[in-house]
């Protein structure tokens, strides 16, 4: 089984300061009366964050992706979806389709998209208050201001799952801990760095090799 053939489509995405205050080289937000939003989308062939399972009979590409629950402050609508833990983005997104089933409230924005081939602008939600919880109900951890995409650019194929890490020595105690798949989510959440209370690695386990690692986060064990 090779899951390694999945090309990415764009990586290290780079948004702006989101009230953070922030302004070198990065437009602060004030919604599309006031400012366009910023996101840099360079194309590479590395997705930061990833692994590459070796050592074993199959080759996999691995991201810190895990199962959660969502819900917007002041609703009771409580949606699982798969969320992507990525240390190579500065803002967090969600798809358009999980806004829909979380039935969010959001305002109407604009994000502009800078990529090596140059830069576009696309329509989105900003969308405040979203609220994230590991797969059984724990460790809530409030997001700043979340951005709608069309998708997230990562493949289930990249989840990891206990079959799969199992077959590692040194993290077959992880393997253990490991939520099992779930085919019926999608990925509907990208969480980054401007979410550090969820990205905070909490424990690890160590490479062997140039094995992968396992992180803690807040909401569970992931590769």
């Amino acid at each position: 089984m090779h899951v390694n053939d999945f090309v990415p489509k764009t990586v290290n995405q780079k948004v702006s300061s989101y009230d953070q205050g922030a302004t070198n080289d990065h437009a602060s937000n004030r919604d599309s009366s006031e400012s366009v939003p910023v996101i840099k989308t360079p194309v590479t062939q590395t997705l930061n964050g990833s692994c590459n399972v070796t050592g074993v009979q199959d080759s996999v590409v691995l991201h810190a992706i895990l199962p959660v629950q969502v819900h917007q402050k002041g609703s009771n609508k409580v949606v699982h979806t798969y969320a992507f833990y990525d240390n190579g983005s500065s803002g967090c997104f969600m798809t358009e389709d999980l806004y829909s089933t979380l039935q969010a409230r959001g305002s109407d924005t604009r994000l502009q998209l800078r990529t090596m081939h140059g830069s576009t602008c696309s329509s989105s939600k900003a969308v405040k208050d979203i609220v994230v919880r590991s797969c059984d109900g724990q460790n809530p951890v409030e997001l700043p201001k979340v951005f709608t995409r069309h998708e997230i650019p990562v493949s289930e194929g990249q989840i990891p799952k206990p079959d799969v890490i199992r077959k590692l020595s040194h993290l077959q105690h992880v393997a253990d801990h490991l939520p099992a798949y779930k085919s019926d989510l999608k990925i509907g959440l990208l969480i980054g760095l401007n979410c550090p209370a969820a990205l905070e690695p909490l424990e690890v386990a160590p490479a062997k090799g140039p094995g992968p690692f396992a992180t803690r986060l807040r909401h569970g064990w992931t590769v």
